[in-house]
């Protein structure tokens, strides 16, 4: 159950985008006009390591001068008030009264995404989404989306290094890596990606124009991350891995998570949801 298995990386795969960190980002544009990073939070108090994760990734968000919005639907005020004042943009979910699952918050989000880079002047930017309690991963937003900003890509999809990989719960490590080999096998059969990308790592960037395919995509859950990106590789879109060398997963959530029964059981869920909606779509 420990060993490692086959871990897909970035440097793995011919035809994938790699970029050395903050290059070709400093010979552009400037970094904070054309981003913003959005995330889908729920805390049941400021007093959880998951919160005072969000907290410190907004804090370092305000550091790197990288707008960070944050859909919140904590019931306390008092999370929303705590993820302000450390300084993300902080907007209370509003759209789970008639349809719960993290894939409307999610599409509130990117919403809300667009509309912070109307309010920075610069609509036709770059959304990012991701988890909130991953901090580290904004040191590397400069070259995850350089494709992007020279208009290489239209997607990018991050990718763990090794690394990050043995940094995870050892349960998050088989359940990911066998996701995302199984998706790099269903696109293969249907010819439209050689490359075993990180779908299941979560965050993805895309353009703008790019945001139409999560929006218009109705799924509750996890689905709703992917499966848009896939349909829109589906429809030409140029789609990209490159890899997030900054990122280790943070060592206070793989306490929590390793070897516990709860967890174990939310990443089988996990997997069997988001795959069975790929097939799905691959089958359309």
């Amino acid at each position: 159950m420990g060993s490692v298995p086959p871990l897909p990386t970035n440097s793995d795969h011919a035809g994938t985008v790699s970029v050395t960190p903050g290059a070709a980002w400093s010979e552009t544009v400037a970094f904070s006009s054309q981003l913003v990073v959005v995330a889908v939070t729920f805390y049941p108090s400021t007093e959880t390591p998951q919160y005072k994760l969000a907290a410190e990734t907004a804090s370092r968000a305000r550091t790197l001068g990288i707008p960070l919005v944050f859909v919140d639907g904590s019931p306390s005020d008092d999370v929303r008030r705590g993820l302000m004042a450390a300084g993300a943009r902080v907007v209370h979910e509003t759209k789970r009264v008639a349809q719960r699952g993290k894939g409307v918050a999610l599409r509130q989000a990117i919403s809300e995404g667009l509309l912070e880079l109307v309010r920075h002047g610069c609509a036709s930017g770059i959304v990012a989404f991701q988890e909130a309690e991953k901090g580290n991963l904004l040191a590397d937003y400069a070259a995850l989306v350089a494709p992007i900003a020279l208009g290489e890509a239209d997607i990018v999809v991050p990718m763990r290094t090794r690394e990050a990989w043995l940094s995870l719960p050892v349960e998050q490590m088989h359940s990911e890596s066998f996701g995302n080999l199984h998706v790099a096998n269903l696109l293969r059969e249907r010819s439209l990606c050689s490359d075993c990308l990180d779908w299941f790592f979560g965050p993805i960037c895309f353009s703008h124009h790019m945001a139409v395919h999560w929006l218009a995509y109705d799924g509750p859950q996890w689905d709703a991350q992917i499966v848009p990106a896939l349909r829109a590789l589906a429809s030409g879109a140029r789609v990209v891995g490159v890899a997030a060398r900054g990122y280790l997963h943070p060592p206070v959530q793989k306490e929590l998570e390793q070897g516990k029964l709860a967890w174990s059981s939310k990443r089988l869920l996990q997997l069997r949801l988001v795959v069975d909606k790929i097939q799905d779509e691959m089958a359309r």
